[in-house]
């Protein structure tokens, strides 16, 4: 599979100025290395397979309730007392092989309701990108 990071990068190199969401992962990740390596890990693994179906059913990836926009959300790790990232993304117009990361959160803490924010922006940097 291939992974863009919104707006259109490939990459989640931790020194270069890659965009938005890349640097929100940085930002949310800075005194956090270990969840960083995992994250970069896990978009590494993901690039190697043809579809996201080994981590559906491991539930790291499920759709986001409540929207009508087909957004994904994939939590990095699936469950952690000291915080999970959530990565929301769509498949790329016409390419179910490319996801577009549109926007990334870190819930802390028990059971958490996703950001609003986060995914109104996922909402919109969907219709700009995916449609």
């Amino acid at each position: 599979m291939n992974v863009v990071f919104y707006p259109d990068k490939t990459d989640l190199e931790i020194n270069v100025n890659k965009g938005p969401v890349v640097n929100k992962i940085k930002d949310i990740t800075k005194n956090r290395p270990k969840l960083f390596a995992l994250i970069s890990r896990t978009m590494d693994d993901v690039k190697i397979h043809k579809n996201l179906d080994k981590y559906k059913s491991n539930e790291w990836v499920t759709p986001l309730k409540g929207i009508k926009e087909p957004i994904f959300e994939f939590r990095i790790p699936p469950r952690d007392k000291k915080g999970v990232i959530r990565l929301y993304f769509a498949y790329k117009k016409n390419n179910q092989n490319t996801i577009i990361i549109l926007s990334a959160e870190i819930k802390q803490g028990g059971k958490c309701e996703a950001n609003k924010d986060d995914i109104k922006r996922a909402i919109e940097r969907y219709k700009e990108v995916c449609l």
